[in-house]
């Protein structure tokens, strides 16, 4: 029946004068050589036109002066003069690059700041804030021990837990009321010039002192306290 109409037309078009043909063709990507399926093809200020397949092929009836466009999104469009056109032939479309403007999203959040009194620090082995207790043992120090929460940060879990097992000498030879009163007399040290030193310490020291031994650790103290204490 398609083949019939066309013929018709042909016919049709033929006995008014007008020459017309039927053109074959494939639109490919110009860069990939793949097919471009969907590609809109119309006969310029007419309502005549199809579209092509999955493999990119088409078929129209077109006349010696009619202009053909080709139009698809994310390609350049392309106009062919039908007498320029062969019965079968490749259209090759290049692909069009669009450059969207560029989005900026701001967020504001606030960290409520924890503070912790310096006259109760020692007096409170440990606080609460929320999400797990953090240790505290002493000025400038802090040890996190963190709840282990089913499916959430497994390898971070494990991470913490192991420096929590290193810190232990340290944390048990600094929690020790002996260590504190046997320094303080030795160098005739005010609980407030302790605490200094041993902030100071904690601070400068920070990366060998989990790694000592016990006898290492209080040859080390008591060595850092000798040469940074008020004379």
């Amino acid at each position: 029946m398609k083949v019939i109409q066309i013929l018709s037309i042909i016919v049709l078009t033929s006995k008014l004068g007008i020459s017309q043909k039927i053109i074959k063709g494939m639109v490919i990507d110009s860069a990939s050589l793949y097919p471009i399926s969907d590609v809109n093809i119309v006969i310029r200020n007419t309502n005549h036109g199809t579209f092509t397949n999955d493999e990119g092929k088409f078929t129209l009836i077109i006349s010696d002066n009619d202009t053909i466009d080709f139009t698809r999104v994310g390609y350049y469009s392309e106009s062919l003069e039908a007498r320029n056109i062969p019965t079968e032939f490749n259209l090759k479309m290049r692909e069009k690059a669009t450059v969207l403007r560029p989005v900026t999203l701001t967020s504001k959040i606030e960290i409520p700041k924890l503070e912790i009194p310096k006259e109760t620090i020692w007096k409170h082995p440990h606080i609460d804030v929320g999400n797990g207790i953090v240790n505290v043992f002493g000025p400038g120090v802090t040890i996190p021990f963190y709840k282990i929460f089913k499916n959430k940060e497994k390898n971070k879990t494990r991470e913490l837990l192991r420096d929590a097992e290193r810190s232990k000498t340290y944390i048990a030879i600094i929690t020790n009321p002996e260590t504190k009163q046997n320094l303080m007399v030795k160098y005739n040290l005010s609980e407030k010039e302790y605490y200094d030193t041993l902030t100071t310490f904690n601070e400068t020291n920070s990366d060998i002192m989990y790694a000592l031994t016990e006898i290492e650790l209080i040859t080390f103290l008591d060595n850092f306290f000798l040469k940074n204490t008020p004379k």
